[in-house]
């Protein structure tokens, strides 16, 4: 992962070009072509970078974005006005359809402190600044007012927002994008109650079986109500995992819904533990691993990213 060094703010620099294209004043064209040359720079990058996890629909209007600018670039060297303002249409027509729907994030808090008085370790820190950073690049890609919703448990590691509100606060002020924060504690992205026994059981899996498959191996006992979790969920003792599961799949029903607004970008995001989120994880995109700290799934229309790969939902 590396940080945009071509970042700008999307909007801003279409503004500049359509005020200039309204404008019965002379047209600059090597003016206008600068300014599509830097979108095109972000846009480049920004594909780039994330083409496999963007949906298909809202990757090709981006590509087609893309491929309008150059062209628009290429009318601007011939210094034909009217064809730069039938390809600009175009443009601003990609970019719509792209907005039309924002993205929801499934995140595991990131690497946690074994030091006192620490929320997170210095790997911790240094995952939500990758994160952050990708949230801002997505931010400035919107050419409209954006909103990010995020929600935590009741385990908040308090780190992870202030990186990403710094990063969102860096964006809003780059060119005063229009940004709108809400923070929310959610009961749908709760960590619930395992007891002792069930994580001293938990150790002797890991002892038995290894950190990564000795875990797994006690998610699914989790998942399917087997050994100590057939005793523990009966009397309460232990979260019920199809509970778990379904309160995720309601989150996202509600981040699909909130990311379909049509006066803002909305981003959307949940920030959970490993098996809650793994409840959902493991039915929908059928993996044997359970999600790393930082790690994160994404939702974009009908489809589910996660660890390389798209999955219906």
């Amino acid at each position: 992962m590396f940080f945009s060094t071509k970042q700008i703010d999307v909007k801003f620099y279409l503004d500049k070009i359509n005020h200039n294209l309204e404008s019965n004043n002379f047209f600059n064209f090597e003016e206008n072509k600068k300014y599509a040359e830097k979108i095109i720079d972000f846009l480049t990058e920004y594909l780039n970078k994330y083409s496999h996890e963007i949906h298909l629909i809202k990757r090709n209007r981006l590509r087609k974005a893309l491929e309008y600018l150059k062209n628009f670039r290429h009318c601007c060297k011939r210094k034909k006005k009217d064809s730069c303002q039938i390809i600009f249409e175009e443009i601003k027509k990609e970019f719509h359809e792209y907005t039309i729907a924002g993205s929801v994030y499934l995140v595991r808090h990131a690497d946690k402190s074994k030091e006192e008085n620490r929320n997170l370790s210095f790997m911790g820190v240094k995952q939500m600044k990758h994160f952050a950073e990708q949230i801002k690049e997505e931010i400035m890609i919107a050419p409209k007012p954006v909103e990010i919703q995020i929600y935590y448990s009741e385990k908040r590691r308090t780190l992870i927002f202030s990186n990403i509100i710094t990063h969102i606060n860096k964006a809003e002020k780059l060119c005063d994008k229009e940004i709108t924060i809400v923070e929310k504690k959610d009961s749908r992205l709760l960590f619930g109650n395992f007891s002792d026994e069930e994580f001293a059981d938990l150790e002797l899996d890991m002892e038995k079986y290894g950190p990564d498959e000795g875990t797994f191996i006690h998610f699914e006992k989790w998942i399917g109500g087997r050994g100590i979790f057939s005793s523990q969920m009966k009397n309460k003792h232990a979260p019920d995992a199809f509970v778990i599961k379904n309160k995720i799949e309601n989150f996202v029903t509600f981040g699909r819904k909130e990311t379909l607004r049509t006066d803002k970008y909305v981003i959307v995001i949940g920030v959970s533990h490993a098996f809650i989120l793994d409840s959902f994880l493991y039915y929908h995109a059928l993996r044997n691993q359970i999600i790393s700290t930082a790690e994160y799934a994404k939702i974009e229309i009908n489809s589910l990213f996660y660890n390389g790969g798209w999955y219906g939902l």
